[in-house]
């Protein structure tokens, strides 16, 4: 779901204590907490006084309605304040919260992604989560890491990576998180250089980036599956374009497959990054999930993109994708099995190794 996210202001506190309320996890068939609960000083001490000079967050708001429906905030919580994700004194806490119905749509990843963007160089951020809490998942495709845990829960830490990474180009950022033995496809660097250059929008909502450190995510750090796959892009819902290299290291002719940030949407897109290319150039605001037997609704948005493909490969997209996906589909193994399979095996590695 597409969203209106904004920087949390001083106005925001109601709404954010609403949103501690939610963040709260409940064990399915147990009993919804009293909502006087979150004025604890343990608890309070999250929201209260919202707007202190370190303070940062963003709200989330249906495009339609304009209610808001979720936020991520961090503070710097310490000493008599500090909260269940305390690390040391120099990390700040997380909260996010996205209400029932509006959760499974991509709202948290997307939280996530602006609030990540916007605070770059921050050495680490601290979060306590249960470790029943299907969100654990979310938080590990980000980069949280566990660093302690109990039954009862899971105290995980992010720690900014402090690279040279703002001095590379797109396609040396990208290629920094392929499997150590795959090579980008020259016509996937030349994209990147091309977007370097002219910058976005390039192809609807979609965006050319790193998508190595979410994968362990999904498959585990070094798992064979891990090592099949070699990130590219992404949707705005945080979902994953990637090379799917399950018949060898020949990266130009890989297929291409979309992930779905919720775990949807598991195809495979195109036969080839050439093909993919033609499909990209068409102008869908979400590859994925758009109805691709009709015309995208903004295919302007591609426009540029679509002189520089026929000027640079002799590309001419087509007015839909519905059939390069079509045909696509049967030549390759089912994608959304195999991603079933590789997480169950991810799962009984986890459960092996505790």
């Amino acid at each position: 779901m597409n969203c209106v996210i904004r920087s949390l202001l001083l106005e925001d506190e109601p709404f954010l204590w609403e949103m501690l309320y939610q963040a709260l996890y409940i064990p399915e068939g147990q009993s919804a907490l009293p909502c006087e609960v979150i004025y604890l000083p343990e608890l309070a001490c999250y929201v209260e006084g919202w707007g202190r000079k370190d303070d940062c967050g963003f709200l989330a708001s249906d495009t339609v309605s304009g209610q808001p429906v979720g936020a991520v905030w961090v503070r710097l919580l310490v000493g008599e304040n500090r909260g269940y994700g305390y690390v040391d004194n120099d990390t700040p806490e997380l909260g996010i919260a996205v209400f029932p119905e509006y959760r499974g749509q991509g709202i948290g990843t997307q939280l996530l992604t602006h609030l990540f963007t916007s605070i770059y160089g921050q050495s680490s951020i601290s979060l306590s989560v249960s470790p029943n809490n299907p969100a654990v998942r979310l938080y590990e495709r980000f980069g949280f890491e566990v660093v302690h845990r109990t039954d009862e829960s899971l105290l995980m830490k992010r720690v900014e990576k402090q690279s040279l990474e703002k001095y590379m180009g797109r396609a040396d950022r990208i290629q920094a998180e392929f499997p150590s033995d795959v090579t980008m496809p020259d016509e996937l660097r030349r994209l990147c250089d091309y977007l370097d250059r002219t910058d976005y929008p390039i192809s609807g909502y979609m965006k050319l980036r790193p998508e190595g450190e979410g994968l362990k995510g999904w498959f585990g750090e070094g798992s064979e599956a891990w090592q099949q796959l070699a990130g590219f892009g992404a949707g705005p819902d945080g979902s994953t374009l990637a090379l799917w290299l399950y018949a060898g290291r020949d990266s130009s002719n890989a297929p291409v497959v979309h992930l779905g940030s919720e775990g949807n949407s598991l195809i495979v897109l195109a036969d080839n990054i050439l093909d993919f290319l033609s499909l990209f150039g068409i102008g869908y605001g979400e590859l994925g999930f758009d109805d691709l037997s009709e015309p995208p609704e903004q295919p302007e948005t591609a426009k540029d993109l679509r002189e520089w493909l026929n000027a640079e490969f002799g590309i001419h997209p087509p007015a839909t994708g519905i059939e390069l996906v079509k045909r696509v589909q049967s030549q390759h193994p089912n994608f959304e099995k195999w991603v079933t399979e590789a997480q169950r095996k991810r799962d009984e590695a986890k459960q092996g190794g505790q």
